[in-house]
């Protein structure tokens, strides 16, 4: 038997849906039923607890396509399941998955592990974000920590320089030109010990030729 005004039902009730059984359809040959007769249904909701693990929805929504998906009699290929406004809010992950469907991994990695890197993913790419800047800045930091080596005895040779310059003259101190000589000796020992790339073996060379020429000239005027 069918509702003559389902048609009624459906507007006073909108939870449900009308459907029509066509004509024939469970028999061809003898014409079963003999013309289409209008029925009303209501339509099943998937629902779960909001604390249910993610991949275990993934996993129900895939089920379900399986199950739900093929034609049918009152169905179209793939109409069910939907992402229709009930009175359940639609999860995040049913709705990733109706808009945008299984993701690349999910489609060519088996389930475990396409699950494993994304949820790897989810951590991975944040601290990439951080750190790939950072990771950036390591060549210049690099740069400027090697010629702050240098630069460091270059600015203790220029005061010693000028130190010797102000005490040039024939009555200058003795023990303080003996304590600036000292003090090259010991910047000349700290070149040396220099451990330096040899993209800056030049430089070093420069450094060390300069105290070595300071040290000639405090000698000399000793």
């Amino acid at each position: 038997m069918g509702f003559k005004r389902a048609d009624a039902y459906v507007a006073l009730y909108p939870r449900f849906t009308k459907l029509v059984l066509p004509q024939g359809v469970a028999d061809l040959g003898a014409n079963r039923p003999p013309a289409d007769v209008p029925l009303i249904a209501s339509k099943a909701s998937l629902a779960v607890r909001r604390d249910l693990h993610a991949a275990l929805q993934y996993l129900l929504i895939q089920a379900a396509i399986e199950v739900h998906g093929q034609p049918g009699i009152f169905q179209r290929a793939e109409e069910f399941p939907a992402p229709e406004a009930i009175d359940l809010p639609l999860s995040d992950e049913a709705r990733h998955l109706y808009k945008s469907g299984p993701s690349i991994l999910q489609r060519k990695l088996p389930f475990w592990l396409a699950e494993l890197i994304q949820r790897l993913a989810i951590i991975i790419l944040p601290l990439a974000g951080i750190l790939y800047p950072l990771w950036s800045l390591l060549p210049g930091f690099y740069k400027w920590h090697m010629e702050n080596r240098i630069y460091r005895i270059y600015g203790e040779l220029e005061s010693i320089e000028g130190t010797l310059r102000r005490n040039s003259h024939a009555d200058a101190d003795a023990e303080e030109r003996a304590r600036m000589l000292a003090r090259i000796e010991e910047l000349e020992r700290r070149a040396l010990e220099l451990d330096m790339p040899s993209s800056y073996s030049e430089r070093s060379f420069n450094l060390k030729a300069h105290i070595r020429a300071l040290m000639a000239n405090a000698r000399r005027d000793a």
